[in-house]
């Protein structure tokens, strides 16, 4: 017969589970705080990389709008300067340049003059007087006083023409028939609003867009106590900081932003820190409770497995990105380029609808490497890049394929029309300097010749357009009309 256990033996096994239960709760409690300091962390983390990521997007829509404004400001600066004997105001030419800017911003943003004495007039102008006197206006003290022809962004005003809330953005000019000072334009704050309303999904997030000077100069929603004052944050390289708003020690705002390309301005994304933690205590107290039970531990587990494969997934995209796109310029790079060439030929093929090739180069390029460096070079082809995508449609394909070179396919578009935006793009690029060098490109166009002419092929005629341009003087358009 098998012997029992002692009463020592039962009282070792006792104190053995005693000392195993207390070890384990020990453990339990430790890791539980260890896991809920971590998680509180890494959630911070992901609300402040969520405040980035909106930032971005800001900042991209807008860079699209004010970075427009201020190529199309130094281009009308550059007509006046070749013709300083013709009035912009009823210019038929100047007019056609803004005709051709209010196109490309759909009409959220328009340009006006200012003359010497403070008078306002619009593009084309029906009568020679002014509609209004700008005189005591910030943005026509700063640039009719500024030493250089410099963009400056005034600090919001109510246009005295059409009444409604704006940012103004002058810009002086060189002498002119007109006895113009400055060109101003004026983007108002509801055509903002349209473009940064989906982004505010929660009520205590806002979208601002900011003065080198830290002057609010935009915010949705919009605060009378905020915009057009100054609000402290910390200075770049930072893009991330936690300040206190108005009453000190009771509201806080996290902010992420980002200065604006070439432009002395900052888009700016806010959200109440407090709704930040309040995102986090939501989750932490049934964790809380499931990381008692070891169903709960599987479970949570499977969820950091699921976010874990998110991130993944992001970082997937992410690399899939950078594949794909150059990383100067944001175009297409040569392989996806090619690649996306190879997908519409073969829908050309199906549907036998035209296709018309671009090749484009910078003429002499080299020069601005040699002589002011590889920064001022890498500048000058992101704002090339810039002007090529604001002027091609979203089905066409624009990439950069060498150093300087650049190729644009246009899917079911004929010959004559894809020299038309060609010539769009040379034009504009005319006003991109770089010291002593002026931007010239030289773009050669050919157009497909159906079933029996390969990629190749049509490359090749492409190319040998754009060597034509080069031979005949550079800056222009050629096409193949063979």
């Amino acid at each position: 017969m098998a012997k029992g256990k002692t009463r020592k033996e039962y009282s070792a096994l006792i104190s053995t589970n005693l000392i195993i239960a207390i070890l384990g709760g020990l453990f339990i409690i430790a890791f539980s705080t260890v896991y809920f300091v971590s998680d509180y962390q890494r959630n911070l983390a992901a609300e402040q990389e969520r405040l980035r990521a909106i930032t971005s997007t800001v900042a991209g829509r807008a860079q699209s709008i004010i970075g427009t404004v201020s190529v199309t400001l130094r281009i009308l600066d550059e007509w006046c300067a070749r013709n300083p004997d013709r009035d912009p105001r009823v210019d038929p030419e100047f007019n056609a340049l803004i005709d051709v800017f209010r196109d490309q911003v759909k009409g959220k943003v328009d340009i006006k003059m200012v003359r010497a004495d403070g008078g306002i007039f619009f593009f084309p102008s029906k009568s020679l007087t002014p509609l209004a006197d700008a005189s005591d206006r910030e943005y026509f003290i700063a640039s009719k006083n500024a030493p250089t022809r410099e963009l400056y962004f005034s600090a919001p005003i109510v246009g005295r023409v059409t009444h409604k809330q704006q940012i103004p953005i002058s810009y002086r000019v060189r002498p002119n028939a007109a006895h113009a000072v400055l060109f101003y334009a004026t983007i108002n704050f509801e055509d903002l609003d349209g473009e940064f309303a989906d982004l505010l999904d929660v009520p205590e997030r806002s979208v601002s867009i900011v003065r080198k000077d830290r002057t609010v100069l935009y915010r949705l929603p919009y605060s009378e106590h905020i915009v057009g004052n100054r609000i402290d944050f910390a200075a770049s390289p930072r893009a991330y900081d936690l300040i206190e708003v108005y009453n000190p020690g009771r509201t806080r705002r996290a902010i992420f932003y980002q200065e604006l390309d070439g432009l002395p301005l900052y888009a700016m994304v806010a959200d109440s820190y407090a709704h930040m933690q309040r995102a986090w205590v939501k989750t932490a107290a049934p964790k809380a409770l499931l990381s008692l039970a070891i169903l709960a531990g599987f479970l949570l587990l499977n969820a950091r497995l699921i976010r874990l494969l998110g991130k993944n997934d992001e970082m997937q995209r992410m690399l899939e990105t950078a594949a794909r796109f150059d990383s100067l310029t944001g175009l297409k790079n040569r392989r996806y380029f090619f690649e996306r060439v190879s997908d519409e030929m073969e829908r050309a093929k199906r549907l036998k609808g035209p296709v018309t090739l671009a090749i484009a180069d910078i003429d002499h390029f080299k020069a601005v490497n040699d002589e002011y460096g590889h920064p001022a070079g890498d500048q000058a082809l992101k704002e090339i890049a810039a002007i090529i995508a604001a002027n091609v449609r979203s089905a066409d394909i624009a990439g950069r394929i060498g150093g300087e070179e650049f190729a644009i396919l246009f899917p079911d578009t004929k010959l004559a029309i894809a020299a038309e935006a060609a010539e769009r793009i040379r034009e504009a690029a005319q006003g991109i300097s770089v010291g002593n060098w002026k931007a010239g490109i030289s773009l050669g166009l050919a157009q497909w010749r159906g079933q029996d002419e390969s990629i190749d092929g049509l490359l090749k005629r492409a190319d040998d357009a754009l060597y034509a341009a080069k031979n005949a003087g550079r800056n222009r358009v050629v096409t193949d009309e063979s």
